[in-house]
């Protein structure tokens, strides 16, 4: 999934399956669907611009891609994935633990691509405080 996404940043891919092991729905990072943007990612993205730099740190409107996770939670019905798993090939940031700990998910697995500002640490802590089952994988 990660590879359909045209991010010049991360190539982020998700797949949700159910408590059978069936897959339920997938996701990637990118723009909304039908989006205006008609341009790839690295010239309608102010945050991938070889001049941003880090000026352009947070995400909001400044990156026009909605994450893997969340494209992946938004093309299934949580009574499809109620104790179900997810897998993503990044860490979650934040703003997707929040989804996932209201999504009915009952596992993630995640690799762990050691970005400073997303501590694979904080997540799992934060899923487990919400009774998600949240692990690393190499």
């Amino acid at each position: 999934m990660a590879l359909r996404s045209e991010c010049s940043l991360a190539q982020v891919g998700a797949v949700i399956v159910n408590d059978k092991n069936r897959i339920i729905a997938t996701g990637y990072n990118g723009p909304p669907a039908n989006s205006i943007a008609t341009e790839s990612c690295r010239l309608s993205c102010p945050r991938s611009r070889p001049h941003a730099g880090s000026q352009v740190s947070s995400y909001g409107f400044g990156c026009i891609s909605i994450h893997a996770e969340a494209n992946a939670l938004l093309f299934c019905d949580r009574s499809m994935i109620e104790g179900g798993t997810l897998y993503v090939n990044a860490v979650p940031c934040e703003d997707c633990a929040k989804l996932i700990a209201n999504s009915g998910i009952g596992f993630v697995f995640f690799t762990d691509d050691k970005k400073p500002h997303r501590p694979s640490d904080t997540i799992i802590n934060y899923l487990a405080a919400h009774n998600i089952d949240a692990q690393v994988i190499e």
